[in-house]
């Protein structure tokens, strides 16, 4: 994974060739296919940074859909399996709702890298059909709790929310990438719904989540060091489900995630309440020591549950 460089922000798909992995391999590691997850190991690096980012894929020529599909799995990946939220939709909504706050990592480098774009996502979430099993999928991974499993759109606002961000494309400045995303037909036009479930890897192996490499635990504090990217939030969630810590006896508990030729995903704890769990800020206390400091870092995570 050496060729991505968390100092470039310069990402371009490189479609020809898979960098250290074999196409068999990254499919092995990820969870699913290279044209789907090439950004991923460049975004999870740069999430920290206070002011990354990534530069917007060039549009045009056959590669077009393949430099899309990676741009827009992205976010997924980092507000679903990140952030741990259950309804993205209804969390990008939410997100937009409050202005777009960028107190939290993940939060911020999704508006620097995606802008006022990043609502083509979330139209599309909460407009079609493809993206129910996204929003079910992880309602039913996180224990059936708090969302609601109504995540089946009318027709009536489909074309409600669809009229409308079409209609806001034509009259202010808008990422272009947003407007490819949105009308290219089709409910799914990219492809997004199985290819971003894969990488929980629920199907592979008749369910069994990855197997961890190594997990030094101290206090408060454990690693949890992985071998493969594909799993990585079940193992993670196995690892809260420890018998003992989910009974009110050590509520502060976090977990680093590292994984194998990607490096640190970050810190995570988890919510009891949606049974999922989700990052902490890095700029933040990772071991917050009043309530008032654990309620900030959570309602990050409950604005998609």
């Amino acid at each position: 994974m050496n060729s991505y460089r968390t100092t470039d922000m310069t990402w371009e798909l490189r479609v020809a060739r898979e960098g250290a992995f074999s196409a068999r391999e990254w499919i092995e590691f990820f969870g699913d296919e290279y044209n789907w997850t090439s950004l991923l190991p460049l975004a999870w690096a740069a999430v920290a940074g206070p002011s990354s980012r990534v530069k917007p894929p060039k549009l045009g020529g056959e590669q077009e859909i393949f430099r899309l599909a990676s741009w827009w799995n992205t976010p997924l990946h980092l507000l679903g399996y990140g952030l741990g939220w259950t309804h993205i939709g209804k969390g990008l909504t939410n997100w937009r709702e409050e202005g777009y706050s960028v107190e939290n990592d993940i939060l911020r480098f999704v508006f620097n890298t995606y802008g006022p774009s990043i609502e083509a996502l979330e139209y599309w979430l909460n407009s079609s059909d493809g993206a129910y099993e996204i929003h079910q999928t992880l309602f039913e991974v996180g224990g059936g709790k708090v969302t609601s499993r109504d995540f089946t759109p009318s027709a009536q606002t489909f074309r409600r929310q669809q009229d409308d961000f079409i209609a806001s494309l034509s009259s202010g400045p808008r990422h272009r990438l947003g407007e490819s995303f949105i009308t290219g037909g089709g409910y799914d036009p990219l492809h997004l719904t199985g290819h971003f479930l894969g990488a929980l890897g629920i199907w592979q192996e008749g369910g069994r989540p990855t197997t961890p490499a190594a997990i030094s635990e101290s206090g408060d504090f454990e690693l949890l060091r992985l071998e493969t990217y594909r799993g990585w939030m079940i193992s993670l969630a196995a690892r809260f489900q420890v018998s003992g810590w989910l009974e009110n006896t050590n509520p502060r508990k976090v977990i680093q995630v590292e994984i194998s030729g990607l490096g640190v995903l970050g810190t995570f704890a988890y919510c009891e309440q949606t049974g999922r769990p989700y990052r902490l800020s890095a700029t933040e206390n990772l071991l917050p020591n009043t309530q008032s400091e654990r309620d900030w870092q959570l309602r990050w995570h409950m604005l998609g549950n």
